[in-house]
C-alpha cells in the first residue's frame, strides 16, 4: 500500500470517482488510509415501481451523513411485463449461449390486454414447463418474476412511488437535480443504464434482456403499454413542493411530450410544467418532444415558447426528438427551432443540444445566429437536413458564414454524431475533425452518398469519409461522447 499512501489525496480522489461503489467498497478493506481517502458515493437514489429500490431510498434518506450527499433523484418508470413468450428465449440465449432454443410461440396461448394477471402467470408457467420439461433454476426464476410484477402493480395502484418522491423533495437537503430515465431500450439486450439497488441484486438473465417490451426477431423492441406516468407525476410534485431544483431532465425515450395531449389550454399538465420552470431557478433543463407532432400551431408554439422563456437562467439545454420524426411529416408541416425557443432570452447559455431533428438548412442557420455569445458548446446528435448534407451545411458555415475566419474569434465546440446503418449500426462522433475544418486544416470530414428509396423517394444520406471520427456501440447514452 506504500504506492497509494505516496500520492496526494487530490490525484486518489481524482481516480477512485471512476470507479463504481464496488469497488471502492473493496478498496477501502485494503488498509485503514484507503478507507479513510475513499468514501462511499451513494448518489443519485432512484425511484421505481419496486419496494427495494424504494426502501433504499428512505434509509438513505434517514441517515445523517448519507442523506447529506444526496443531489440527484432519478425516476426510473421502465415497468415488467410479463406476458412476452419470447423473452424466454432471449432470456434463455444470454444465460447458456445457446442458440438453439425451440420456438414457444407455439405454446403460448395469445394474452391480450383485457387478460388477468392470474391468466398471464398461468400462461408463463406454462411456456416454461413446455419449453424445459423440469423447471429447476427457472422454476425460481419464474417465481421471481412474478412475486416483482405483483409487487410492481401494487406499488403503481398504491401510488408508493409518487409518495415517495414527494418524500425525497424534502428529505435530501442538498437535491438539486430530477431525472426522468429513458423509459425503453434501443434493443432488447442493451443493460439498464442506471445500476439500482435491485437491478443489482437480480440474476443476469433478468436484467439483460429486461423484458419491458415486446421482443421482435430477437433483438427489435417496441414499448408495452408506453407511459409518462414518471414525468407527469415528478412535474406535478415539484411544482407544488416548496423544495427548489436547479436541473430537470427528461431524457431520450420511447416517446416525448405530445403537445395536443399534454399541453391543451387550461389543461393541469400544461399548467403544472409552467409552474416548474417560473417556480425553479433551472440551469440545466433537458425535454423530450413527441417526434410524430403533425398540428402545430400558434397556439401550441406559443404556449411552449412562453414557457421556455421563464427560464431565464438556463446554462445548458437539450432538445430531443422521440423518435425522430420521419422526413414526410417535416415536408408536410415543417417547425422553425425559433418558433419554440425563445433563445434570445437565455442570456447565460453557455451549451446547446438538439437530438433527432430534421432541418432545413435555412433554419439551422437562423438558429445558430441567434445563440447568445456565451455559446461555448453545440452537440448535435442525429440531426439531418431535409434536402440538403452536413457537408453542404459545414461549407456554409464557413465559406459564406464565416466561421473560423476571425482568428480572434473563438468558435464555439461543435459535435456531430450520426447513426451509420452501412455496413454495421453504429454511431460515428466527430468533433475535433469539424474545429480543424473551420480553422482550414483539414478537410471537410463528411461526404454523402445517394440512397433511392423508390422512383419517387431518391434523397442523398451523409457519409463520413474514412479516418474521421469515433465510433461507439448505436446503445452508448448521447451524454457520454
Amino acid at each position: 500500500m506504500a504506492g497509494w499512501t505516496d500520492l496526494a489525496n487530490e490525484l486518489l480522489y481524482a481516480i477512485f470517482k471512476h470507479l463504481p461503489n464496488s469497488d471502492i467498497k473493496n478498496i477501502r478493506l485494503t488498509c485503514r488510509f484507503l478507507y479513510i481517502v475513499t468514501p462511499l458515493r451513494l448518489n443519485p437514489v432512484f425511484i421505481t415501481p419496486f419496494r427495494r429500490d424504494l426502501d433504499v431510498l428512505r434509509s438513505i434518506a434517514n441517515h445523517p451523513v448519507f442523506s447529506e450527499q444526496i443531489t440527484e433523484v432519478v425516476w426510473d418508470d421502465r415497468r415488467l411485463h410479463i406476458n412476452e413468450d419470447s423473452h424466454i428465449e432471449v432470456a434463455q440465449y444470454y444465460d447458456t449461449g445457446a442458440d438453439n432454443v425451440q420456438p414457444s410461440t407455439e405454446h403460448l396461448a395469445p394474452v391480450d390486454d383485457s387478460s388477468s394477471r392470474a391468466s398471464q402467470r398461468g400462461t408463463f408457467q406454462k411456456v416454461l414447463s413446455k419449453l424445459y420439461g423440469h423447471m429447476g433454476e427457472w422454476e425460481r426464476a419464474n417465481h421471481l418474476l412474478l412475486r416483482l410484477y405483483d409487487e410492481q402493480q401494487s406499488v403503481l395502484e398504491s401510488n408508493e412511488d409518487v409518495e415517495t418522491f414527494r418524500f425525497a423533495l424534502q428529505a435530501f437537503p442538498r437535491l438539486r437535480r430530477v431525472t426522468i430515465a429513458k423509459n425503453c431500450p434501443n434493443t432488447c439486450a442493451e443493460l439498464h443504464r442506471y445500476s439500482t439497488p435491485l437491478m443489482r441484486l437480480l440474476p443476469a438473465w433478468l436484467v439483460k434482456p429486461w423484458p419491458c417490451s415486446v421482443i421482435e426477431d430477437g433483438d427489435g423492441c417496441h414499448m408495452a403499454e408506453h407511459t409518462r406516468r414518471a414525468y407527469h407525476a415528478a412535474v406535478r410534485e415539484i411544482s407544488r413542493s416548496s423544495r427548489v431544483v436547479s436541473e430537470f431532465v427528461m431524457e431520450h425515450g420511447c416517446r416525448g411530450i405530445d403537445l395536443f395531449d399534454d399541453f391543451p389550454i387550461f389543461n393541469a399538465p400544461k399548467e403544472d410544467f409552467m409552474l416548474l420552470i417560473m417556480k425553479n431557478n433551472l440551469t440545466i433543463l433537458e425535454y423530450t418532444l413527441d417526434g410524430y407532432i403533425r398540428r402545430w400551431d400558434d397556439i401550441q408554439k406559443e404556449i411552449l415558447r412562453m414557457t421556455f422563456a421563464c427560464a431565464r437562467a438556463l446554462e445548458h439545454f437539450t432538445l430531443n426528438m422521440s423518435p425522430r420524426p420521419p422526413r414526410y411529416i417535416i415536408q408536410q408541416s415543417p417547425v422553425q427551432i425559433l418558433d419554440i425557443l425563445p433563445l434570445e432570452r437565455w442570456g447565460a447559455l453557455r451549451s446547446f443540444s438538439l437530438r433527432c431533428f430534421v432541418f432545413t438548412l435555412d433554419d439551422f442557420i437562423r438558429t445558430l445566429s441567434a445563440l447568445p455569445s456565451t455559446i461555448t458548446s453545440l452537440k448535435f446528435h442525429r440531426v439531418i437536413f431535409l434536402e440538403t448534407t452536413w457537408e453542404m451545411a459545414l461549407y456554409y458555415l464557413r465559406d459564406v458564414i464565416g466561421w473560423g475566419s476571425d482568428p480572434y474569434c473563438a468558435l464555439p465546440t461543435v459535435t456531430v454524431s450520426l447513426l451509420m446503418e452501412f455496413p454495421s449500426s453504429r454511431i460515428v462522433i466527430l468533433r475535433d475533425e469539424i474545429k480543424r475544418f473551420f480553422e482550414r486544416k483539414a478537410p471537410n470530414p463528411f461526404g454523402s452518398t445517394k440512397h433511392i428509396g423508390s422512383a419517387y423517394n431518391r434523397r442523398i444520406e451523409d457519409d463520413v469519409l474514412p479516418g474521421f471520427g469515433r465510433e461507439v456501440d448505436d446503445s452508448t447514452p448521447y451524454d457520454w461522447y
